[in-house]
């Protein structure tokens, strides 16, 4: 399994401009059932990511695309009537497939935002009072515009809380955008993703999920988690901090981590990296004037006091 998400981890590199934190954190979020929030500029390849990772894990796939007019109705499906049968059949959304895709996530009306939840909480989606389960390896992939706010409703805490990760993918280097300009209906991207093939198994993918709750963690190492699951509480500083939950999703994060460097055990190094990505939907400062760069920096601090 470790050649497997190895071999996976190689060939989706291109489709991230080789920027190997990024797979990472998609693989850590499939692995642990979890959600990733890509908050980035648009055109910079976050739906080609998607498309590619669902083909490189041979999962089908399906696009939102977020407006203000988006129906909860939309994305969930409902129940049909036959006027020939006198009964109702379900016609399932978008919101069933094993990727999905939500682009531009704020710009849905808040009561749309919230059909999400069920399903990326409780992995079922209920439809005129019957729950149907969503597959069991499902996961959401969900962008917004970082820097755009008119037409745009903030996703509320509880639902950023529902993403393990945020992060972005960011403009490639400038070699790449060379290619990029020189052939832009022939780039290398392009190009790959005709050719993808899936690179691991449903049966590999769900075992995978269950050795992860067997990865071990000392109890040194998660005392120190729970201190610093504290120090973001801080009403003094924070307006609001890790949740239950949060503490719960961490700890499957880093023993993923743990998993796909080859180790049975979580050591201090494994949260380093996915520490940033996992606090910064989650935390936020008081004071207004402190830059998201100073409260990584302040973040980075306190991981690096905790676990030297």
């Amino acid at each position: 399994m470790i050649a497997s998400t190895s071999n996976l981890e190689n060939a989706l590199l291109p489709f991230a401009f080789q920027k190997k934190e990024v797979i990472r954190l998609l693989l850590i979020a499939l692995f642990t059932r979890g959600h990733l929030l890509l908050e980035d500029l648009p055109g910079v390849g976050k739906t080609t990511l998607s498309k590619a990772f669902a083909k490189a894990i041979g999962r089908n796939f399906s696009r939102i695309q977020g407006t203000s007019d988006t129906l909860p109705q939309d994305i969930v499906g409902g129940e049909i009537f036959d006027p020939h049968t006198h009964t109702f059949s379900l016609r399932k959304g978008p919101l069933f497939a094993e990727v999905v895709l939500i682009d531009e996530i704020n710009r849905m009306h808040p009561k749309t935002q919230s059909a999400f939840l069920e399903a990326m909480e409780e992995r079922q989606i209920s439809i005129g009072g019957k729950a149907y389960p969503l597959p069991k390896i499902h996961l959401v992939i969900a962008t917004q515009n970082p820097i755009e706010y008119d037409g745009t409703y903030n996703l509320p805490e509880a639902q950023r809380d529902r993403f393990l990760f945020s992060m972005a993918i960011g403009i490639p280097p400038e070699e790449i955008q060379k290619k990029i300009f020189c052939n832009p209906l022939d780039s290398d991207v392009i190009k790959n993703l005709g050719t993808l093939s899936s690179f691991i198994s449903s049966e590999e993918i769900l075992e995978i999920q269950e050795n992860i709750l067997h990865i071990h963690c000392d109890p040194d190492i998660a005392q120190k988690y729970i201190l610093f699951a504290e120090w973001t509480r801080n009403p003094h500083v924070f307006r609001y901090g890790l949740s239950l939950r949060s503490i719960s999703l961490l700890s499957l994060a880093i023993r993923a981590n743990a998993f796909l460097e080859g180790r049975d055990f979580v050591i201090p190094e494994d949260g380093k990296d996915l520490i940033i990505p996992f606090c910064q939907h989650r935390i936020e400062n008081i004071n207004e004037s402190i830059s998201t760069v100073q409260m990584h920096q302040s973040i980075l601090e306190k991981f690096k006091e905790l676990f030297g």
